[in-house]
């Protein structure tokens, strides 16, 4: 398999009977590979450690950037910006905030949780010190899209600049950082290939303006 390839149970739902999660299971045969025709679901953990699925790898299908720089009469442009497409992260901080070994502050997603019989939603119920296991439900798209820089530029007309004994006047205005459309919210996929998420947030989006002279 590919590197960074996730080996993992796969989540079936959650029962609305009693909020617990379930999970797809296989019989197995002497090697270890599922037997065409035997998956069921279960919510037995033991069951689906036992069964676990290729999810994926965080190799990307295809990345790279698009850029241009142009200039009309005295205007000047230029942007770059850069992608990836395909791959999965396995996005342990917001994991972390949905199942949690203690009690503090949790995702908004929670407020989606099974909280009586007869619930249709595909969070668990809460419990603290959960047993759930890791699973496919917490990997996520690592698909994104950056535009890193915006320039915008004019130049004063010669004859402007001429009167004044200087050779060139150029103002200008520019942006980096100035978007990244991902799912992972507020976190930075763009330079961790190992597959999983730490404390890497988006990049600072700076707005500057300048006058670049010459004599």
């Amino acid at each position: 398999m590919p590197i960074y390839t996730f080996y993992l149970p796969k989540v079936a739902g959650v029962d609305p009977a009693n909020g617990s999660l379930l999970y797809w299971a296989y019989e197995s045969d002497e090697n270890g590979d599922m037997i065409e025709g035997t998956e069921y679901i279960t919510s037995s953990t033991t069951e689906a450690t036992a069964s676990k699925y290729y999810l994926g790898s965080r190799e990307p299908d295809l990345q790279g950037s698009f850029s241009t720089e142009f200039t009309w009469k005295n205007l000047d442009f230029s942007f770059l910006t850069t992608f990836s497409i395909g791959g999965k992260v396995y996005d342990s901080l917001y994991a972390g905030s949905m199942e949690t070994s203690y009690v503090k502050n949790f995702h908004k997603n929670a407020l989606r949780r099974w909280q009586q019989p007869g619930d249709v939603t595909d969070v668990p119920v809460f419990l603290i010190g959960s047993s759930n296991l890791s699973a496919d439900r917490w990997l996520i798209d690592a698909s994104y899209f950056a535009i890193k820089s915006i320039q915008l530029g004019y130049t004063l007309p010669r004859k402007w600049t001429d009167a004044v004994n200087i050779s060139s006047v150029r103002v200008f205005g520019m942006a980096d950082n100035l978007c990244l459309f991902s799912h992972l919210d507020g976190l930075n996929p763009q330079y961790n290939m190992t597959g999983g998420t730490n404390y890497v947030y988006t990049p600072t989006r700076v707005i500057s303006f300048g006058v670049d002279i010459n004599f």
